[in-house]
């Protein structure tokens, strides 16, 4: 009689027979599974052992279980090491639970360039299942396995022959990922290339506008206008080679705020701003933003004429395109989670009625120039304001 150990091996191999019956069927549970072994077990003599052996038990969680796992996923594709493969050549990957299936997500994510801006990935490959009820071991049946884009089927696809490793799979994988993000830096460079000869045909078209500035989610419409623009154009014009569409990397918005408080700390509060990319520092864009408010003539201009003072709130409420030369959108209903920093919400900006030190001739249309005055002489224009301002 052979030993335990080497009756215990056979039982194992049983198993794994059992489960290459079990192809694409859910998986058995451990009571099914000892009483379609024990016909094995009596034969070799180890039936009173398989009986008593419990879903804890080191044998049935080590050996028997992974055995019969063997058997099932034979001939199939082992999603989770198709991934492992993946990651090992430096590509981001995982399994995700998809519409009750296994779907292999593969490359960086990135916005589809549309006007939905959905959230993709470069390549998708599956479909699969899981084998138990919290979404491990995922499989897929060789010949319903393949390997596209994330483009709702529109594009090509590959299917993956029976007896394809997992090892080969991930490399297709890898593959198309690495087409997909070629594509992507050959249109992002053609863009910005053409981004840039854009506007500096409108800046020569327009030498009055100095500022530069529009607002965040402006550049992100016009950016996305752009991508979808190239690859419909490319649709047309070159033949479809399984090259996913390409847009702009996902840009999580950056945020920042500005708390505010009032004398006495009667009331209190933060205004939250979303920062363009040319923001590296909060606190000088901030603070470039009321020197420009302060000077404005427009500001002054609305003081005088209403008799009244201007501060911060009224730069948030009703000055966005002074903010926005700066970098900063205004968005309400702040949840402070990044650094802040703090301000005086009563300091007098804009003096209406007490504006004696500065200039009130008009200039522009019906504005007051609103310059600084020096004894009386506007450090803006000529000794003509002097005697207008005396």
């Amino acid at each position: 009689m052979a030993g335990i150990k080497d009756r215990w091996n056979r039982l194992c191999d049983a198993a794994e027979d059992l489960g290459a019956q079990d192809q694409g069927k859910q998986p058995a549970p451990l009571g099914e599974l000892r009483k379609r072994l024990r016909p094995a077990a009596e034969r070799l003599g180890i039936a009173g052992q398989v009986d008593g052996l419990t879903d804890a038990d080191v044998l049935v969680v080590e050996q028997l279980l992974p055995a019969y796992e063997k058997g099932r996923a034979s001939g199939r594709i082992d999603m989770d090491e198709v991934v492992r493969h993946v990651r090992e050549a430096g590509v981001s990957a995982f399994v995700g639970y998809d519409g009750g299936g296994a779907t292999i997500h593969a490359g960086d994510m990135w916005l589809w360039p549309d006007s939905r801006g959905d959230q993709r990935y470069a390549v998708l490959a599956g479909p699969g299942s899981f084998t138990d009820s919290v979404l491990q071991r995922p499989f897929s049946d060789a010949g319903d396995f393949w390997i596209g884009l994330d483009d709702d089927g529109d594009g090509p696809a590959t299917v993956i022959p029976d007896g394809t490793p997992a090892e080969q799979v991930a490399r297709m994988v890898i593959d198309l990922v690495r087409r997909v993000e070629k594509q992507r830096g050959r249109i992002e460079a053609a863009v910005e290339a053409a981004d840039n000869a854009f506007w500096a045909s409108i800046a020569a078209a327009f030498p009055e506008a100095t500022a530069g500035a529009i607002p965040p989610e402006a550049v992100l419409r016009f950016r996305r206008a752009r991508y979808e623009a190239v690859n419909l154009w490319l649709s047309y014009s070159a033949p479809d080679e399984g090259i996913a569409p390409v847009a702009p990397p996902v840009k999580e918005p950056r945020y920042g705020y500005v708390e505010w408080s009032t004398i006495e700390a009667v009331s209190a509060g933060a205004w939250r701003f979303q920062l363009a990319e040319s923001v590296t520092d909060l606190h000088a864009a901030w603070t470039a933003a009321v020197d420009d408010f302060a000077s404005d003539p427009a500001a002054f201009t609305s003081a005088v004429n209403e008799g009244t003072t201007l501060n911060e709130q009224d730069l948030v409420d009703d000055y966005p395109h002074i903010l926005a030369r700066h970098g900063l959108t205004y968005i309400p209903d702040p949840e402070p989670s990044v650094p802040t920093i703090n301000v005086d919400g009563d300091t007098i900006l804009v003096d209406g009625p007490d504006g004696a030190d500065r200039c009130r001739v008009p200039s522009a249309g019906a504005q007051l120039c609103g310059a600084l005055l020096d004894d009386g002489l506007c450090s803006r224009e000529t000794a003509a304001h002097r005697r207008d301002n005396d």
